[in-house]
């Protein structure tokens, strides 16, 4: 059995029987889709990008772009990581005619699923193209990867003068900015879609409070990890537990992963044998609170991947760590997911 925990800053991803192969099938966004406006004349340097998430294991090549005519560069792309870390980054290149460019990173970079990467270009002498209100609109999708909307995790159309981590947004523009994937295994299964962001990244409720998921799997399987999106809380490890419906513990685990203070996916190993058709109720400690949440998103069940969640399944408890969450508060999903592996 491989075991993995993949790291990408404070994010993670644990694996259990997953090989990472590789896929000869790139996969873009935009293919050769063109921007109203071929450019803008606005000539300080400056660099654009584009936020974007793989449901899968993906390996990025590349980026591409699209260049107006009289746009003399030079150019460089860049990858950046969601707290503005360089990932990767090609060297200064040119560029001629109006057209779709694709440039390649020196090597390709492994990427975590479920994690906000920007893909952007720099050029030296402006000129770039771009669309009004694009991401307005909603997020884009091309399989299992997501073009975030405006506002799902912050801005999306990005910029910065002058170069460096793009971060200004204006109308919520696109700059034509694509990457060049090829999937290297698929995500392990969960409940809710590993790129899903919540409306809310962070209450203002500081009070210490266990928040969990109801949840009943289709098919006997094991837990291999609980997921929740949160801030991370330095000095404070994360605490996870899988209950019965009836509120016994039935294993814990915990995670001391931290650093830095962007809202994220956190994911706490353990494993916990469960049997189809049983309800059960995941869940992890927020000890100063500070939870992400989406309030009435859970007015309905919600099914997906074999799994249902009853209406009002998000649930909470205030208290110290291990307090059995069995409140509902206006059928709200507090983002807390489980990694699973069917028998």
């Amino acid at each position: 059995m491989i075991r993995l925990l993949f790291q990408t800053g404070f994010f993670s991803f644990f694996i259990a029987g997953l090989a990472l192969t590789s896929s000869a099938q790139a996969q873009t966004f935009f293919t050769n889709d063109a921007p109203d406006l071929i450019a803008c004349w606005d000539t300080p340097p400056v660099e654009v990008g584009m936020k974007w998430c793989s449901e899968d294991f993906v390996r990025i090549r590349g980026v591409r772009f699209f260049k107006a005519a009289d746009v003399p560069g030079p150019f460089r792309i860049n990858l950046w990581s969601a707290n503005g870390q360089l990932l990767n980054a090609s060297s200064e290149f040119t560029a001629e005619g109006e057209r779709w460019i694709q440039q390649d990173f020196p090597t390709p970079l492994q990427l975590a699923p479920g994690t906000t990467y920007t893909a952007a270009y720099f050029t030296a002498s402006g000129g770039y193209a771009y669309e009004y209100d694009y991401f307005s609109a909603g997020g884009i999708r091309s399989g299992n990867q997501l073009a975030f909307a405006d506002r799902q995790d912050g801005r999306n159309g990005v910029y910065r003068y002058g170069g460096g981590f793009p971060t200004d947004s204006f109308r919520a523009s696109n700059y034509f900015v694509d990457v060049v994937i090829e999937q290297t295994a698929p995500s392990p299964l969960t409940i809710f879609p590993l790129c899903e962001r919540p409306r809310v990244a962070a209450s203002t409720d500081t009070k210490p409070v266990e928040l969990g998921i109801k949840f009943t799997p289709s098919q006997s399987g094991r837990i291999l990890a609980v997921r929740a999106y949160r801030v991370t809380q330095p000095g404070y490890p994360a605490r996870a537990h899988v209950w019965s419906s009836e509120g016994q513990l039935l294993g814990s685990g915990v995670s001391y992963e931290g650093g830095g203070s962007l809202p994220g996916w956190i994911v706490i190993p353990l494993t916990i044998k469960v049997e189809a058709g049983q309800t059960y109720v995941a869940s992890y400690h927020a000890p100063s609170g500070g939870y992400a949440e989406s309030t009435e998103y859970l007015n309905d069940a919600y099914t997906r991947n074999g799994f249902t969640v009853p209406e009002g399944g998000g649930v909470r408890s205030y208290g110290p760590a291990g307090t059995f969450p069995d409140q509902a508060s206006r059928n709200a999903h507090y983002f807390v997911d489980i990694q699973f592996k069917p028998d």
